[in-house]
């Protein structure tokens, strides 16, 4: 049976994709501010050498509230949580000859195409987001499957088709490398698969 790490514990999307896990393992372990610190690396607070997970899925909370805080100290609280999150990832790609399957929870904003005036008003978001992509999708590899999903949309009329549609992902990740799924979109899985066109590449080269 898998073993299942999942980071974040407080949200309702998290309680949802919690419920979904139980249905595939016993052997869930969820974390959050009450047991771990993300202003410290995650591995000097976890025992990963002993027993690594199987499935990593990743829902913590990057945003921050820009009436409470000044400009400079707002991106100290997202790029602390993605530095710590990229520790685990990099000790996961270095350090275990497991397979791993990571998913995490992301925008799909930086795939988005926008006119000068969305991207100018949500600029500092999706600089935000860009670098949690490029940090933790850059240690996708054979052994660790790094999957980006973007829950656009979400509310409480499609929180648990979302859910499982996400726990489905890591249970059965397609094959396409440094990607991302909007949830939002049509298509999605069916009884007899995914529909890959619902993947995209998360970076574009024109060649």
């Amino acid at each position: 049976m898998s073993k299942v790490w999942l980071f974040g514990e407080t949200s309702e999307f998290s309680q949802s994709i919690l419920k979904e896990l139980k249905n595939k393992s016993d052997d869930i372990q969820t974390f959050g501010r009450r047991n771990i610190s993300y202003n410290d690396p995650i591995i000097e607070q976890i025992n990963l050498s002993k027993f690594p997970p199987d499935k990593i899925i990743i829902n913590v909370n990057l945003d921050w509230n820009k009436g409470e805080i000044k400009y400079s100290d707002r991106w100290e609280k997202p790029l602390t949580i993605i530095s710590s999150i990229s520790e685990l990832l990099r000790y996961c790609y270095i350090e275990t000859s497991k397979n791993i399957t990571v998913v995490y929870i992301t925008s799909s904003v930086t795939i988005q195409p926008l006119n000068d005036k969305d991207f100018i008003n949500w600029r500092d978001y999706i600089s935000i987001r860009h670098t949690q992509q490029a940090m933790w999708s850059a240690y996708d590899s054979k052994k660790l499957k790094v999957l980006a999903v973007s829950p656009a949309n979400l509310d409480g009329n499609n929180r648990k088709r979302y859910a499982e549609r996400l726990v489905e992902i890591a249970y059965n990740p397609p094959i396409d490398r440094k990607s991302i799924i909007d949830l939002s979109w049509y298509g999605g899985w069916k009884n007899n698969g995914y529909e890959k066109d619902e993947w995209r590449n998360l970076y574009e080269i024109d060649k």
